[in-house]
């Protein structure tokens, strides 16, 4: 299986599009930084994602901190929005908040992603894409993004490169 780790800020929503109205959503989302709707995705970015997925062959398994909710019926309503705003590859699963904490105390993305890799062994080839740069021993693996950007188009060749070669 080819998977995908996927952020989200600063990397489908940008500094540009952060500023846009929000998109209303129904009840309280549990998500700790948006309270009254959705951000607007940048849908450039969406379609630059769509094109490493497609081609690759790729699923999608949430590491952003969008992953981080309340409840099953949270995190469904967050897999339905991904797909409304064009995401066509399943998000099949989203990064454990467990794993040790490095020597400054702090639990790092790589270990997050690298907690998932351990009980999943069918992953035989991942990229991360992310605009952070905290993956350990897995940043071979990081397609780094920038806030301002998101994912731009001389991302899409490198992650399809990664994912099939």
């Amino acid at each position: 299986m080819k998977v995908v780790f996927l952020d989200i800020d600063g990397v489908l929503v940008t500094d540009e599009t952060i500023h846009m109205p929000l998109v209303p959503v129904d009840g309280d989302t549990g998500l700790p930084f948006r309270r009254l709707g959705y951000p607007q995705f940048d849908k450039q970015c969406v379609q630059r994602l769509n094109r490493i997925t497609e081609t690759a062959g790729a699923v999608i398994v949430l590491s952003s901190t969008w992953r981080i909710l309340p409840s099953e019926e949270e995190w469904e309503r967050l897999k339905r929005y991904l797909s409304q705003v064009g995401i066509v590859a399943p998000v099949v699963d989203r990064t454990p908040r467990v794993g040790p904490a490095n020597e400054d105390g702090f639990k790092t993305r790589g270990m997050e992603i690298q907690a998932f890799l351990d009980v999943h062994p069918e992953v035989d080839k991942f990229i991360i894409i992310d605009d952070d740069s905290d993956m350990d021993h897995l940043m071979p693996r990081l397609v780094l993004t920038y806030w301002d950007y998101g994912l731009e188009e001389s991302h899409v060749g490198q992650a399809i490169s990664m994912l099939t070669d």
